[in-house]
């Protein structure tokens, strides 16, 4: 009886923390997804072929299943208007962003970027970040590649397309810091402090 009622509470939790979201997919494979008017989609596992996010919805894509048609991954991941993508890992062979839709890249795998976007209007905004330890790129191949934050590595193609600003312009790096660089900047802090 006891483990019927901590069982149940676990799974009260786990409902209230997945009701935020229009849309969850964790173990199902899906052809087509089209979201609009501000829906939301968590997605820790499964797969998506078509993903398409308009208007302001939003997307929390934390994991997805090895990338093979009809199982896992997603195949094409679109964004447009004013769409918002948090990506911190899976695997998406094509990324195509427009409008004024934004992402946030943290982890996973992403084979291509094809932006449809100009970084001159409005106020010189980047829509693409991109968080990790380290980057390169390439600019005969377009090859960004780099490091995740966990120690992963990107091999990212850059698409250019006609009439928008090249990927790589677009794109707003944030540096993590080694650990152990952030503890020689705090020891240097403090012998910085002890000396005055």
């Amino acid at each position: 009886m006891r483990s019927l009622f901590v069982s149940l509470i676990v799974l009260g939790l786990s409902v209230s923390a997945l009701a935020g979201y229009d849309y969850t997919i964790s173990n199902q494979y899906i052809g087509t997804l089209i979201m609009e008017n501000s829906e939301t989609l968590l997605m820790t596992g499964g797969g998506v072929n078509s993903l398409t996010a308009k208007d302001f919805s939003f997307l929390e894509i934390k994991n997805t299943y090895p990338f093979a048609v009809g199982t896992g991954g997603i195949t094409q991941l679109t964004l447009g208007n004013q769409s918002q993508l948090t990506f911190s890992g899976g695997h998406v062979q094509y990324l195509n962003i427009g409008g004024f839709a934004t992402a946030t890249l943290s982890g996973g795998q992403i084979n291509k970027i094809y932006s449809y976007q100009s970084t001159t209007v409005p106020n010189y905004m980047q829509h693409i970040e991109i968080i990790c330890k380290d980057y390169s790129f390439n600019s005969t191949t377009s090859k960004l590649t780099g490091t995740w934050a966990d120690n992963t590595t990107f091999n990212i193609q850059l698409v250019n397309q006609t009439g928008y600003s090249p990927v790589i312009d677009n794109i707003k790096f944030t540096i993590i810091p080694e650990p152990a660089t952030m503890l020689l900047l705090g020891l240097g802090g403090v012998l910085l402090r002890r000396r005055q």
